[in-house]
């Protein structure tokens, strides 16, 4: 049975990264005829960089749909999710079980400072944001494999939430994604038949540690931080006229011994 786990490196960071484990029957149907996927339904505080992402084409292509400006504060994208589809590119063993990870590397947005009062977790300057775990399925070709209804009845199917769309559906679609979004992704859904993977029993739960502000702070943050700036701007203008000195009275003193 193929099976799917996941866990965050660098959960306190504001560059964690996703990874998730895959164990694969490698000579399986689906393995051998279907496109494996992961869906990411990103909240506003979490961002994926399309740029970042492309370096790792070897491993997988991907679709994304949402907000990309890669450096606003989570307040001033709320309300805004982000859908991220890849396409996995699988390996190819003989083994029968096939095991590889994908790394899929993530951005946190800077939150809103907090009231003084708030509480934080971990006696220290730190939220903790659940993260939602990606969908992991093949997208296979309809009439790969013989319809539900051979083995269910149409009260189980429609118990189970499987009569979708007006017809026998033998799948069901990922969630948090519309059909618009699946057809620009070339998975329309009168064609495609989703086999979700399951994630391993006793999977924890991913939850990133993000460190935050608080509000009675902004001002010591302000000051200090345009005094760093001064500071650095007067020790470059002194090195420039340093600099200068030296190149200015090197060429004065190679002039004067070439007279």
């Amino acid at each position: 049975m193929s099976t799917v786990s996941t866990v965050i490196r660098n959960p306190s960071s504001f560059h964690p990264i996703s990874r998730i484990t895959f164990d694969l029957e490698s000579h399986s149907t689906e393995a051998e005829h279907c496109s494996l996927h992961l869906l990411y339904k990103l909240i506003s505080s979490f961002f994926i960089d399309p740029y970042e992402l492309g370096q790792h084409h070897e491993s997988y292509t991907f679709v994304q749909w949402g907000p990309t400006e890669l450096e606003k504060p989570t307040h001033a994208v709320q309300n805004s999710d982000t859908n991220v589809l890849l396409t996995i590119n699988l390996p190819r063993e003989e083994d029968k079980m096939l095991r590889f990870d994908v790394d899929v590397p993530l951005h946190v947005r800077y939150l809103a400072p907090l009231p003084m009062d708030a509480p934080l977790l971990d006696s220290g300057s730190y939220q903790h944001l659940p993260f939602e775990r990606p969908q992991a399925f093949f997208a296979c070709p309809r009439g790969l494999f013989p319809p539900l209804s051979l083995f269910l009845s149409l009260a189980s199917m429609r118990s189970l939430n499987l009569l979708d769309f007006g017809q026998e559906s033998p799948s069901v679609p990922p969630a948090h994604i519309p059909a618009t979004q699946l057809n620009e992704a070339n998975l329309m859904l009168n064609i495609t038949q989703f086999i979700h993977i399951p994630y391993l029993p006793n999977n924890p739960a991913d939850v990133i540690r993000i460190p935050v502000g608080k509000r009675g702070d902004l001002v010591a943050v302000q000051v200090t931080t345009a005094a760093v700036v001064l500071l650095t701007f007067l020790w470059v203008g002194a090195a420039t006229i340093q600099l200068s000195q030296r190149l200015f009275g090197s060429s004065l003193f190679r002039r004067s011994k070439a007279d």
